[in-house]
């Protein structure tokens, strides 16, 4: 098991603007000042525990310059199962950073990168 960088308790959930949803990867959000001012924007390896079920997740903290935002966000990809109705709050586990932000080309090689980067994230939460 990885040593966390951080771990938030109850933090509360946010609604978001549907892009991950749109490009068949969504998101639960919470609000990025939540997050310890030491944590550098990147994509990280977490864990999200509610409802009584700990998930594994794939976290971007940063702006989002594929669509042209450059407001901060803090957005979790539940890995390998699809929340139908987001909880009002979350505990949430920082592992691995994976990457840092970066500016693709175009949506569908940011996707192409979220797939390699859900490997790497399995590899951190999964050691064999």
């Amino acid at each position: 098991m990885p040593t966390p960088l951080a771990t938030l308790l109850a933090a509360r959930v946010t609604s978001g603007h549907g892009q991950g949803k749109k490009i068949g990867v969504p998101t639960i959000n919470i609000d990025p000042a939540l997050l310890p001012n030491s944590l550098p924007q990147g994509i990280y390896a977490c864990r999200v525990t509610f409802n009584a079920t700990t998930f594994d997740g794939a976290m971007h903290y940063g702006p989002r310059p594929v669509f042209d935002d450059p407001s901060v966000s803090c957005e979790i990809h539940i890995l390998d199962h699809e929340i139908q109705v987001p909880p009002s709050t979350l505990d949430l586990t920082i592992f691995d950073k994976v990457r840092d932000v970066q500016l693709f080309p175009s949506v569908q090689a940011m996707t192409d990168e979220i797939a390699r980067d859900i490997t790497k994230i399995r590899a951190i939460l999964h050691p064999s």
